[in-house]
């Protein structure tokens, strides 16, 4: 099924679509013809409309959200009454300098040698050492905002119109959040004897702070809260985002591939797809600092204290220009404690969830 831009594609002489797959794809298959389109060919297939095509088609169509990749068409394999299946989506291809986490991974080495290097405190020197990477993290931030605008606009259309993030909802979230927060403890419970000596004491303290844990969850049952659910990335981190040198865009809309479609679908809190971006920024800092091997203990210990700032202040940044931008939208709680509250909850299902 082509979209309006399909007519562009045909005006492109087929000499300039030769044809290269993409070797570093790992849950589907792409191949990108000419760096003019890409086709991505979906391994997983699954009766009824693929949330990659379906939101894709969306912004492409119906938004003037330029932050993504647009859909140039999709192919779907229909039998008779059965659902049809959908089997691949072609893009434009967005020329660019790799993802997000490449070039984060690149600023926080970078950062990370200028602890080395320095003998004061991180907060003394907050400018120059986060750098240019200040803004890119703002930047990331109005994108976010602006993705979640744009898959809210569709208030004529019953799959992307907002819901009321209502009492019932809340008791749902809350049980699937203790669910979760319940079956991972008891895991950790069970392997504790099997972790490495030096973790098993942190492991420890989130065994026994189980009761806490769940009753810090429970406050967003409990909270009427000024907000809504929308469709929403589902996936949402650093290595779902394409860095062009001077922006972001944002691709990858398939949802977490282990869900079913119906899960995918779903609308939920888009700080849903905020705390998987504040996660990220903590995974990137953790991968820099596992690889410093050949320092010393003191140095080590120097550069754990940079990166936990830098993830404060980036995740700072990022959250702050997201306020920013989604103001007034009604998605997210306006108070920043309300805000709070629900972010704390997302960050804590996704670290239980991993």
């Amino acid at each position: 099924m082509p979209t309006d831009l399909y007519d562009e594609l045909m005006n492109i002489p087929a000499g300039d679509l030769q044809p290269v797959p993409v070797t570093f794809e790992q849950s589907n298959t792409s191949v990108v013809f000419g760096k003019q389109v890409i086709l991505k060919l979906f391994r997983h297939l699954e009766g009824g409309i693929n949330p990659e095509v379906e939101i894709g088609r969306f912004l492409t169509e119906h938004t003037g959200f330029n932050g993504i990749s647009r859909v140039v068409g999709s192919i779907a394999y229909c039998l008779g009454r059965r659902k049809p299946v959908s089997l691949a989506v072609l893009h434009h291809y967005i020329p660019n300098q790799g993802d997000a986490w490449t070039y984060t991974i690149g600023a926080i080495r970078e950062y990370v040698e200028k602890a080395y290097a320095a003998g004061a405190a991180p907060k003394t020197t907050e400018e120059t050492a986060i750098g240019n990477y200040r803004e890119s993290a703002r930047l990331l931030g109005r994108r976010t905002a602006e993705l979640h605008i744009a898959l809210a606009s569709g208030v004529d259309n019953p799959d992307f119109s907002p819901e009321p993030f209502s009492r019932d909802y809340r008791e749902s979230r809350f049980r699937s959040m203790k669910k979760t927060a319940e079956s991972s403890l008891l895991l950790l419970r069970e392997r504790l004897n099997d972790l490495p000596e030096d973790y098993r004491e942190d492991a420890n303290r989130v065994v026994n702070a189980q009761e806490e844990i769940i009753t810090r969850l429970r406050q967003v049952k409990r909270r009427e809260l000024p907000a809504a659910r929308i469709r929403t990335h589902g996936d949402f981190h650093l290595g779902q985002v394409l860095y062009t040198g001077n922006d972001f865009v944002i691709i990858d809309f398939e949802g977490e591939p282990a869900r079913s479609s119906a899960e995918r679908r779903r609308k939920v809190s888009p700080l849903k797809d905020v705390a998987g971006m504040v996660r990220s920024f903590h995974y990137a800092v953790r991968t820099v600092l596992k690889g410093q091997r050949d320092k010393s203990a003191e140095e080590k210990d120097r550069a754990a204290q940079w990166g936990r700032y830098w993830y404060l202040q980036v995740s700072a940044l990022f959250l702050d220009a997201y306020r920013e931008t989604i103001r007034g939208s009604g998605f997210v709680p306006e108070d920043p404690d309300e805000f709070k509250l629900v972010l704390d909850a997302f960050l804590m299902e996704k670290a239980l969830y991993e």
